[in-house]
């Protein structure tokens, strides 16, 4: 199993002594690694797979971990709201029309309006950035929040 992930990955060890194809990688193991070090190299594997490289044998990483949530959807829903985060980093790649799509998701629209009527519409007619810091400082509950359409990726 390791010299599977060693060849799927790139990973070549803690000491960089898993190279030299599969062959060579069981050999190596076989012959140096007792169970305990053979399991850390496998989560090591996997955890280089799905950060250092773009694609893991052909599978896009991200649809890999898509998959996996998809396979327990109140798990997958509780990740993806924990990853969720309004923040400028996640919201500037959205056009403008998308970020009032979320924030109209997120019931965004009352919390303003509760405060001062209409600066919810005030808002979205001013500038992106603007509209982004608007979002980002406001006093609104997001803990139990994540985009619909961004759970649809992994509830379904």
């Amino acid at each position: 199993m390791l010299a599977a992930l060693v060849d799927s990955t790139g990973y070549s060890g803690k000491e960089k002594s898993l190279t030299g194809g599969f062959g060579s990688v069981v050999q190596y193991a076989y012959k140096n690694l007792d169970m305990q070090t053979m399991q850390e190299e496998m989560l090591a594997a996997i955890s280089h797979g799905m950060t250092e490289k773009d694609n893991l044998s052909g599978s896009d990483a991200t649809n890999l971990m898509i998959e996996l949530l998809k396979s327990e959807p109140e798990h997958a829903k509780s990740v993806a709201v924990k990853a969720w985060e309004p923040n400028e980093a996640n919201l500037k790649i959205f056009t403008t029309q998308q970020i009032i799509e979320v924030a109209k998701d997120a019931n965004v629209p009352a919390t303003m309006n509760a405060k001062e009527e209409g600066s919810f519409t005030k808002a979205t007619k001013g500038k992106k950035a603007d509209l982004i810091k608007t979002l980002v400082e406001l006093d609104h509950d997001y803990s139990e929040f994540a985009p619909s359409w961004y759970l649809t990726h992994v509830t379904q």
